[in-house]
């Protein structure tokens, strides 16, 4: 069938893909979902992809995702969340087990495949979700990320399955060390532990054998000998209590306390169990721990796979003993060749060799009709872990992945950059690129725009692909991926596309990152661009410092609102556009809608919005309008204050922040609180449920300029006077050895430690949390006057602030206390229980 020219309509829509971006990319993703958004940006892309905008700035809220079902369980500092009950503003953990923070929730789509990995687990997702994979036929060791459907369609074994020399394509992170928060425990978790593996159900006994009475020495509890045959019976009474009053008698089980907890903590059981129902084979340091209790093993199977330990689980049926006893019931073993160590006490028992933490294939992809609906989430860093095994997986974000491979079929010869914060993530770019390039639907498009494929004949082996650089055969065109510390040395460059030069707004907030981040554009992307280059910036504004803020400092940047704009661009002038989530002034041509109306009232509606930035004014700005200005003027809003302190629930301890004096004109702050808890939990429109809210009482305060000498005695003093029973000092500017020195002096509890992450990042990220947790004495404005002087006059604007002692001390609280942020490794003078 033909149109009335004669031409197949097939021919006609390849014809207005080969010259419409819009159209190329429904072409080339016949699944890409375009409102009416964006078939505005893709215009504007249009013109960009064309030469018509030599320079652009664009700024968009997150909208699509590649999204979980709903039911599967993400592990976050607190314990397992269903994927779908995760909010904005929640944390989850990254994918190196530290809390990350969920910056996007997506609406629901459903559910497509079902992805097998080696240790059982299974994960509903759709054909878009995305993994952070090793491949195999690629370079082994690096990272990248691939779409479930892609992997579907590839394969996910070569060769034939269960035969030799057939190997799984694509593998993901061994476990990793998981982050959680802290949290009390009914019983010292190496003496539960060892209950747990050869203690008397009915009571506090815990059977040694002969030579392993280090068990019960110098622990928690006092216990005492009683009279016993082949093995020693050892009872404490303080453990029968702490057994009886945590419903542990006649019921041995493990409550989730000791998995959701510090990493110590998890160590502890463990090695209580090993050196009861243990065994560490000296050959090679394999451990197997055995138990007749499958739900003790289960969770401690739970708790291995928490400190990232790769586990075999195995069950023997009851068999008669060499001393003609018959068995009565199965017995459960958990295996694992250790990565870190554990604090065994019993000397046979000890760890003896530790193993490299091996990777995990995906062995299977289904596709399956009528699985669950479910949600794609957005976080701090791209990667977050997802089920009981704590698998990494990635994030959905915008990307610049059809623009450059549009622009070498328009323009085989252009010479492409794509820069990021990290290399690892241009090279992702990169590679996605070469993935549409190798589509029959792009092949058909642009026969004359081709790539190194499977098969490498020596006619076009001098040809580059690879992770870092792709080239067209026969042209002069490449693709080249840099990270923001990177050079492109040698290489010049015809149009550069810079996408999420900050990771977060951690980066974006730090000044030293910053600057580096300008100078590395400066230096590196301008220096390389050819007299008539082309340049796309795309990224969340976070800070008005960040790259775009000082270009626009430095450089002519004019606001389009009508199409007639783009043709009349004044030369060497940029061209921005922001795309709020939100939107805001009068409708434009670029821009029809009116006053509060949402881009995408289909997927996010305004509703929605308003709601999210309820929660966090200043970072909605950020994600959602691309307005960092809005930070501007005081950081603090009004602080509560108590006078009776049993309104803010129920007490959990009394605890000191310290931080040192810089140089001599800085001052040392050092406060003291009372840490609570709400008695009832408090409903979270943010979560969707009821929570427990923590506040932290301040009681005290030395901020002073007063030298080293006179602090080591008033700081020491508070402490005794508050009957402080902790204190956290930063050993960073002479901490250590001040904590070192006031140790003697006070019955508190001193811990110092290093803080390692930016100041300013710190500040600003958690300014919110500090208002909300930290309440302040009433009449605080006279008591801590200069304290309160400093803190209530602190701007957003870090420079401006001739100290920031306060607020660094304020959000160290915060950080301590009530954040689940990781905590750095401790070195002290004492142990806080």
């Amino acid at each position: 069938m033909t149109d009335v020219k004669g031409i197949p309509p097939e021919e006609i829509v390849k014809h207005v893909a080969r010259n419409k971006f819009k159209n190329f990319a429904k072409y080339v993703d016949n699944g890409i979902i375009l409102s009416q958004f964006h078939k505005t940006y893709y215009e504007i892309l249009d013109k960009f992809a064309h030469g018509k905008i030599k320079k652009l700035i664009i700024s968009v809220p997150p909208q699509t995702g590649k999204e979980l079902s709903d039911s599967t369980l993400v592990p976050t500092p607190t314990g397992f969340k269903k994927h779908g009950d995760l909010k904005v503003g929640d944390y989850v953990l990254g994918r190196f087990g530290q809390p990350v923070k969920v910056l996007w929730v997506s609406p629901k789509c459903q559910s497509q495949y079902v992805v097998t990995f080696s240790d059982g687990t299974k994960i509903e997702c759709h054909g878009k979700h995305e993994w952070v994979v090793y491949n195999r036929r690629g370079r082994r060791n690096e990272i990248e990320r691939l779409e479930t459907e892609y992997m579907y369609n590839f394969g996910t074994c070569s060769g034939e399955r269960g035969k030799r020399g057939s190997r799984f394509n694509f593998q993901v992170d061994g476990g990793v060390v998981s982050q959680f928060e802290e949290q009390d425990v009914p019983i010292d978790p190496y003496l539960f532990g060892a209950w747990l593996g050869d203690g008397d159900s009915t009571c506090g006994v815990i059977h040694i054998g002969c030579n392993d009475v280090c068990i019960v020495e110098n622990g928690s509890y006092k216990f005492h000998e009683n009279t016993g045959s082949t093995t020693r019976p050892f009872y404490s009474s303080e453990l029968n209590k702490a057994l009886k009053d945590g419903g542990f008698i006649g019921n041995k089980h493990i409550p989730e306390c000791y998995l959701f907890n510090l990493v110590d903590v998890r160590k502890q059981i463990i090695a209580g169990l090993i050196d009861t129902d243990g065994f560490t084979y000296q050959n090679n340091g394999r451990i197997t721990i055995s138990n007749t209790n499958k739900g003790i093993i289960d969770m401690a199977n739970k708790i291995l796979y928490s400190l990232g330990q790769k586990t075999s689980l195995y069950e023997e049926e009851p068999k008669l003993s060499s001393s003609g006893i018959q068995g009565r019931l199965k017995v459960y073993q958990l295996c694992f060749n250790p990565t870190i160590d554990f604090p065994c006490k019993v000397e046979r028992k000890k760890i003896v060799r530790l193993v490299k933490n091996r990777r995990r294939a995906i062995i299977d992809i289904e596709k399956v009709d009528g699985l669950e609906w479910g949600n794609c989430i957005q976080v701090e860093g791209g990667v977050y872990l997802v089920g009981e095994t704590f698998i990494p997986t990635h994030n959905s974000e915008g990307s610049s992945r059809k623009l450059p491979a549009f622009i070498l079929g328009l323009r085989p010869d252009a010479k492409i950059a794509i820069g990021s914060y990290a290399a690892t993530l241009a090279e992702g770019f990169n590679k996605d690129v070469q993935r549409i390039l190798d589509t029959p639907e792009y092949i058909s498009l642009f026969p004359g725009t081709r790539i190194m494929g499977a098969e490498k004949t020596s006619r076009y082996e001098a040809y580059t692909r690879n992770s870092k650089m792709t080239e067209v055969i026969g042209r002069k065109g490449s693709v080249t991926a840099v990270g923001r510390s990177g050079g492109l040395t040698g290489k010049s460059v015809n149009v550069a596309i810079l996408d999420d030069v900050y990771k977060d707004h951690l980066e974006a907030n730090s000044p030293i990152i910053r600057e580096a981040a300008w100078k590395w554009y400066t230096t590196v992307i301008r220096k390389r661009l050819d007299n008539n280059g082309q340049e796309l910036i795309v990224f969340t504004r976070w800070n008005k410092d960040d790259l775009i803020g000082r270009i626009e400092k430095k450089e002519k940047v004019i606001t389009v609102t009508k199409w007639s704009d783009l043709d009349n661009i004044p030369d060497g002038a940029w061209v921005k556009i922001n795309f709020p989530a939100l939107k805001v002034g009068e409708p434009t041509e670029i821009d029809p809608r009116h006053e509060g109306d949402a881009l995408w009232e289909e997927k996010h509606s305004a509703k929605k919005l308003r709601a999210e930035r309820e929660l966090d004014k200043v970072e909605f700005e950020c994600l959602n309008q691309g307005n960092p200005g809005s930070a501007e003027g005081q950081l603090y809003g009004k602080f509560k204050t108590w006078s009776d302190k049993s309104d803010f629930g129920v007490f959990l301890g009394r605890g000191n922040y310290t931080d040192c004096a810089d140089t001599g004109t800085d001052n040392l702050c050092s406060i003291c609180y009372d840490k609570y808890r709400s008695k009832q939990p408090v409903w979270s429109e943010k979560e969707k449920a009821y929570k427990y809210l923590i506040f932290c009482l301040v009681t005290d305060v030395i901020y002073t300029t007063d030298p080293i000498e006179v602090t080591q005695v008033t700081v020491p003093e508070m402490l005794n006077r508050n009957e402080t029973e902790y204190a956290n000092i930063e050993s960073n500017n002479g901490g250590r050895s001040f904590a070192v020195n006031i140790s003697p002096k006070t019955k508190t509890a001193i811990h110092w430690f290093s803080q390692h992450n930016n100041k300013e990042a710190r500040v600003l990220t958690h300014a919110a949390n500090v208002t909300q947790s930290i309440v302040m004495p009433f009449g605080w404005e006279s008591k801590f006057p200069r304290f309160y002087e400093d803190v209530t006059g602190y701007l957003r604007d870090f420079k401006a602030n001739a100290h920031d002692d306060a607020p660094d001390t304020l959000t160290g609280i915060v950080e301590k206390e009530v954040m689940p942020a990781i905590e750095p490794k401790r070195r002290g003078i004492k142990r806080i229980n």
